[in-house]
């Protein structure tokens, strides 16, 4: 469901406090400092970012392509929408704006570049330092934590850059950085006695 695709990571924010509110660059070596850095400027990425400016900290989106908004402004304009009165917060004011656009209280239903629009008007109002075209090729950690991550521009036009934050939030749909930092995953559907489950995985028709 889009709404979720929007705010999957947001909640992250809640646990941010005591961070100042400066980004700072270092032009001759490349380095970006924040107090959040954003990777993955999916549709979850842009409202994680919104929402960490609204509490007035610095923030690095880096979106490894060109375009914001993920599967929202990439072709998924079909929201699957039950109670409405459910879908609150800031997914609420997405569908809203979206509304706004076709002349309604609210739209469900909706074209991708519409949605984009929306974004990019949320990346301008909240003056978001966006990278676009950059990619994760290492990172740094102490223990557990990442404190930096270097990122390659996609056709070389740019030089790498490191980025330096005390929070950073994987908004990837594959986990990239996650991925990158260590954290374990499984690829693919595990079996139906992993977890004693019944309805997991591919299911065949019985004869």
């Amino acid at each position: 469901m889009n709404f979720h695709l929007l705010f999957r990571s947001a909640f992250v924010l809640l646990t941010i406090v005591g961070f100042s509110q400066c980004s700072k660059s270092n032009d001759s070596q490349n380095i970006m400092e924040a107090d959040i850095c954003i990777y993955g400027g999916t549709s979850g990425g842009v409202i994680a970012a919104y929402a960490a400016r609204l509490q007035g900290k610095s923030v690095i989106l880096i979106e490894p392509g060109k375009h914001l908004g993920g599967m929202s402004s990439g072709g998924l304009g079909q929201t699957d929408i039950g109670n409405k009165q459910a879908i609150t917060g800031m997914a609420r004011d997405f569908y809203r704006d979206i509304g706004k656009h076709y002349g309604k209280d609210e739209q469900w239903i909706f074209e991708p570049h519409v949605a984009e629009t929306i974004f990019l008007d949320y990346v301008r109002k909240a003056q978001i330092n966006v990278l676009y075209s950059f990619r994760i090729s290492s990172l740094n950690k102490n223990g557990t934590s990442i404190t930096e991550i270097s990122v390659e521009h996609s056709d070389g036009a740019e030089e790498n850059k490191i980025i330096r934050a005390k929070m950073f939030i994987d908004c990837t749909y594959e986990g990239d950085l996650m991925a990158k930092a260590g954290v374990s995953y499984t690829v693919g559907r595990e079996a139906n006695n992993q977890y004693g489950e019944t309805f997991n995985g591919v299911q065949l028709k019985d004869k």
